[in-house]
């Protein structure tokens, strides 16, 4: 059984007004292989050819992309996705610190029949990523261990409650930074 695999041409050259190509020819003989030069003297080597087996642009032909709702997050829709995030946990889609990529399909799923909001991985990654920064921001605030910072929270109103030299030190730091 005998194959002859040829490459595409490596590189050309234009010397003396004539362009050569360079090809390698392999043959392939019960598991043995043998490379030789092959040299073909065509007049033209095209520097664009292309052996592409797909089109570069897509075909439109498969999967369409489904449009997304725009991520407008109210009070409501961030307590859902917080039940949801800990659904998640529960079922253990969050092995490490993070939510693991079928998590978040799993939680775009559920938000879009609990909602009926479509909103892609990376929305709900996002928006997640975000809590979890604020939460943080808050737990540093909250933390009495580091300096009492004097701030307590009103549930019933939903304000902060702090001392009128608080808010002076808070109002020097922002003139001073602008």
């Amino acid at each position: 059984m005998k194959r002859v695999l040829r490459s595409t041409p490596q590189h050309c050259r234009s010397s003396d007004l004539k362009r050569r190509k360079t090809e390698t020819t392999t043959t392939v003989r019960e598991g043995r292989r043998r490379t030789s030069p092959f040299t073909d003297d065509s007049p033209s080597c095209s520097l664009m050819a292309s052996h592409r087996s797909t089109p570069r642009t897509p075909s439109g032909k498969g999967k369409r992309q489904q449009a997304y709702h725009k991520a407008t997050w109210d009070e409501e829709s961030t307590q859902i996705l917080l039940q949801l995030v800990v659904k998640e946990i529960e079922a253990g889609n969050r092995p490490h610190m993070s939510i693991t990529p079928n998590g978040y399909r799993s939680l775009c799923k559920t938000f879009e029949a609990t909602t009926g909001r479509l909103h892609s991985p990376k929305q709900l990654k996002n928006k997640y990523n975000l809590l979890k920064t604020e939460w943080r921001a808050w737990c540093k605030l909250m933390d009495c261990r580091k300096g009492s910072t004097r701030i307590g929270f009103d549930q019933e109103t939903g304000l902060f409650n702090a001392s009128d030299d608080w808010w002076a030190k808070m109002e020097k730091v922002l003139v001073d930074t602008l």
